[in-house]
């Protein structure tokens, strides 16, 4: 992905819409990685360590607790 793409992406996001555009760029300066998530792949679990933040591009993603598996 572009920089120029993934500011446009970053200001598609409600959270982040009303940023001026030097903090979008600045922002996307920060991402580092971009991936494909195939369909109904779980890319992290509860108490998973976490490193980073996640943009959702295009498609959806659903959040799912199991309380059977908490510790």
């Amino acid at each position: 992905m572009t920089m120029a793409s993934l500011s446009q992406t970053l200001s598609q996001s409600r959270l982040m819409a009303g940023l001026p555009v030097d903090v979008m760029e600045g922002l996307a300066l920060h991402f580092e990685d971009s991936r494909a998530v195939p369909a109904g792949e779980v890319f992290k679990k509860s108490g998973d360590d976490v490193d980073a933040a996640f943009l959702v591009h295009s498609g959806n993603v659903q959040v799912m607790e199991n309380p059977g598996l908490a510790d």
